[in-house]
């Protein structure tokens, strides 16, 4: 059975997540928690956040173990873009876009795939 979690409206850019998601996607939750809270990028913290509540959702309300959940999908969608433009040099206006994201994290119970146990 699998686990999904999402969180939407996140603000923070779509590519700057890509760049952490990669790294514990076929790892075991206990590893790709650990792994996520030793990165020094700001999605880390908040793909952690997803990635605890996808875990104690399986936990509590699934009845599975902890010890098998592995991340099996994790991708980042992207939400809408907030415009704002910003006073430049000679009168001009610089158009300035906020990009927001989803974060989705699939758990299943199973084996890593990628993952050196």
């Amino acid at each position: 059975m699998d686990v999904t979690t999402t969180i939407k409206y996140v603000r923070i850019s779509p590519t700057k997540l890509n760049r952490v998601i990669k790294e514990i996607v076929g790892k075991n939750v206990s590893d790709a928690l650990i792994i996520l809270k030793f990165l020094p990028q700001k999605g880390a913290e908040l793909i952690y956040k997803a990635l605890h509540s996808a875990k104690s959702n399986a936990v509590n309300n699934y009845q599975m173990t902890e010890q098998e959940l592995v991340v099996k999908e994790g991708y980042i969608g992207q939400a809408l873009i907030m415009k704002r433009f910003r006073p430049m040099s000679k009168g001009r206006s610089g158009k300035i876009q906020k990009k927001l994201s989803h974060i989705t994290i699939t758990l299943n119970e199973g084996s890593s795939h990628g993952a050196k146990n």
